[in-house]
């Protein structure tokens, strides 16, 4: 009960600070908490590749502003993924996207609403290819904000090109960016340069 209170009070608070903002960014990703060894917590679950190592997943919905400050967090799921063949509760882990983008838009609508507020902030929700899945992008035009996914299927489009790919290979660039890679993995550093267009 105590850390629902806690999530709800740094949830409401980063919400107060979106209605200052026009445009919020909401960012969602996962990461996974080695807790290996620890053992007196019967709930973990396997992570990582092999499943040698025993935690619990943490999804986390944060607000940037559009400039990339932190406002804070808007969201935080919790779960450890089922020993072996188990059923568990989050038998489609896809699922975390759609419920971070309700938690999202509840706690930004409920503190717009309470403060009076004519409208909230458009929010857009950015994720990496894991939210790339056809329910998510669904459900970010039915709600009515928008959204920045990485891209992993070539889906259909109503275009010429028929395809996502072709399709957004062909819009024309409207600007360049260049950003250092940092050594990784065995990799030399490197720099990369980004084509950002309509």
């Amino acid at each position: 009960m105590r850390s629902a209170a806690v999530h709800q009070g740094l949830t409401r608070d980063t919400a107060r600070q979106c209605l200052e903002q026009r445009t919020v960014l909401v960012v969602q990703d996962t990461t996974s908490l080695n807790l290996t060894g620890c053992h007196v917590l019967p709930e973990l679950g396997p992570i990582g590749s092999g499943n040698l190592a025993q935690g619990v997943l943490l999804h986390s919905t944060l607000a940037l502003t559009e400039q990339g400050a932190m406002l804070g967090v808007l969201g935080l799921q919790t779960w450890a993924r089922p020993a072996g063949n188990a059923p568990g509760p989050e038998a489609k882990e896809s699922g975390k996207w759609l419920h971070g983008i309700d938690q999202a838009r509840q706690v930004v609508w409920e503190t717009a609403w309470a403060a009076g507020a004519t409208a909230p902030p458009r929010l857009v929700h950015l994720m990496d290819r894991e939210g790339d899945v056809y329910e998510v992008l669904q459900w970010v035009e039915e709600v009515g904000d928008s959204a920045i996914i990485r891209c992993v299927q070539n889906r259909r489009v109503e275009d010429p090109l028929r395809l996502a790919h072709a399709a957004v290979r062909a819009q024309p660039v409207l600007g360049r960016v260049t950003i250092p890679v940092p050594r990784s993995h065995g990799k030399p550093a490197r720099t990369a340069t980004v084509r950002c267009g309509r």
